[in-house]
Order: C-alpha cells, then structure tokens, then sequence
C-alpha cells in the first residue's frame, strides 16, 4: 500500500513529568451533554462513504468495513476510519519524509485549515510526521466528508495550487442549486449561534466579524469562521512556548497534536511564540453535536499541554 511511512530522525524533547491539572468543570458539562446528542448510526455511515467514494471515482481499497484506503495522487494514499462508538471519521496521510521543519508545521496548524499536522507511533515504534483530519459527524455528512478530503489532498501536494483533484472534489461537494444560496459565512454565524444556545453557552464578539469569545472555567475559547464560511476554529490559548525554535521544542508539540486536536502557534509575544489549543469543525454544516465535542477536546489538549510541561 502507498502509505507514506518515515523514520522520525529529530528525538523529541526530553519530557517533565506529568502534573496534576484540575479538569474542566465546562468539559464535563459538554461532554454530558455531547453524549445526550450523540446518535449511532450503525452500518450506515460505512455504506453511504463508500458509495460516495464510488461516485467520486476515487480508487480506494475498503480492507474492513469502517475502513478506506483512498488513492489521492500518483503514490499519495491516505487512511480512513469511521468509529461508530463516538460517531467520528478521521483521516490520516503519513509522510516518507517531514514536509517542512517543525516549526513552520506548528505555525500552518493555526491556519484554520481542517487538515493539522501531527507526529505519530508508526507500528514498529518509529515516528512518522502525518497530516490528520478529523471529523465528528452526527449521521452521514456528504459535504464534509468530501471537505475532509479535499485538505488531506492540499496537504500531500507541493503545488500551491489546486490540484485537479482538488478542483473536481469541490465542484462535487457543493453542486449548483437552483436559487444562489445565502452565503455560506452567513449560514455558519447562524448556525453557530444557535448551536450554543442548544448548548447553553454565551459569546460576545471578539475585534471584528466572523469572530466570537465564549468563556470557561479554565480561560476564554475564540471561535473564528474560516475559509468563507466552510470551517469554524476553536482556540484556547495556553500560554508562550518554550523555544519552538528548537526542532526537540517543535516534534514534542507536534506530538502531542496526536490527539484528535491540534497545538498550533500562533504568533509571538514577549517571551516567545504562543501556544494554543485548536480544533477545527467542518461547517457543511455545524451541529451542536460537533461543537460540544471540539469544544471539550480543545479544553481536554490544553489541559494536556499544562500537565505535561
């Protein structure tokens, strides 16, 4: 299988040992609340992705029922696993060498872009540099399946523009209605809003549109509409980093980007870069479900992230 596979050469940083992190009282109200809203669709999820993956014509290979391996460029093949016990499709593209220095991987994690970068436990115990996506669904979601991989296709390409993958997934994921719909960052600001009403949650805007402030127990979270409307990013910022500079600085952020949610630097203050926590929902479209989930997990890597320094 074309798998892109790679012994990680930069040893991680030698860790602290991990401290104690009072939990947040707002992760466990969400993730109550997440498993109040879950549905389990079974066997149909599985079925409706590799039909939609047959009209795609995409080659793939299904070695077990709730897992794909899809052909996305001459030797670029990514992973895909549907797991129904907390309805989540995640999609993984490893890489024969590191794209680019930790560093650069850490800032393009802030982008708000589905796709992150992460390293990860190969089989054999190596580390391999990998882009993930990883999207909660409540039910099949067409659209955001073919998001997902239209950005795990960004990310294995060197072309800076859209490969004709790319295009052709895009024309397929949103096809013309008959009247233009609103657009979409006006549907997700809707959506959003009234997804945290249903979750009970309060924002406030945060220095200019298409951005909203929501509060917790543990700091605030910045809620951000990104690529007109498509994705919507919840950040927690956890502080300066120590040097990111230093590639063992860098490949241990990353690796701990290895768990459903991101840790991306996003710019630099004082005392050095900025850490945050990330996680990025498709909004084609945004349910509550899927907020209450990427809310928790950006709270649970902050948490993480301050145990382990």
């Amino acid at each position: 299988m074309g798998l892109f596979r790679s012994k990680q050469r930069s040893e991680p940083a030698e860790q602290a040992p991990a401290r104690q992190v009072e939990p947040s009282r707002l992760v466990e109200r969400l993730h109550s609340r997440w498993e109040e809203l879950l549905t389990k669709p079974a066997d149909v999820v599985p079925a409706q992705i590799t039909a939609t993956l047959e009209e795609l014509e995409l080659t793939f290979e299904q070695p077990r029922d709730e897992m794909w391996f899809v052909q996305l460029g001459e030797e670029l093949w990514a992973t895909m696993a549907w797991v129904e016990d907390v309805a989540v499709l995640g999609m993984i593209l490893m890489y024969a060498e590191p794209p680019a220095a930790s560093l650069q991987l850490l800032l393009t994690n802030s982008d708000g872009g589905l796709g992150w970068s992460s390293v990860t436990d190969d089989d054999d115990g190596s580390q391999i540099v990998a882009t993930r996506v990883v999207l909660p669904m409540d039910g099949f979601d067409r659209q955001s399946l073919i998001l997902g991989l239209e950005a795990v296709a960004r990310e294995g390409s060197n072309d800076p523009e859209p490969s004709e993958l790319e295009q052709r997934l895009r024309a397929r994921r949103d096809p013309p209605e008959d009247e233009p719909p609103e657009p979409w960052t006006e549907r997700t600001e809707a959506q959003l809003q009234g997804c945290l009403a249903e979750l009970g949650l309060e924002s406030e805007p945060e220095g200019g549109p298409g951005r909203w402030r929501i509060q917790s127990d543990v700091g605030p979270l910045v809620l951000t509409v990104h690529h007109a409307g498509q994705a919507l990013s919840i950040a927690h910022e956890l502080g300066q980093a120590w040097d990111a500079e230093d590639e063992r600085i860098g490949w241990w952020l990353l690796q701990l980007s290895d768990h459903g949610c991101r840790l991306a630097l996003a710019g630099v203050g004082d005392d050095g870069w900025i850490v945050n926590s990330m996680t990025v929902l498709s909004a084609l479209p945004l349910s509550a479900q899927a907020l209450a989930w990427g809310i928790a997990k950006t709270l649970d890597q902050g948490q993480l992230y301050r145990a382990s320094r």
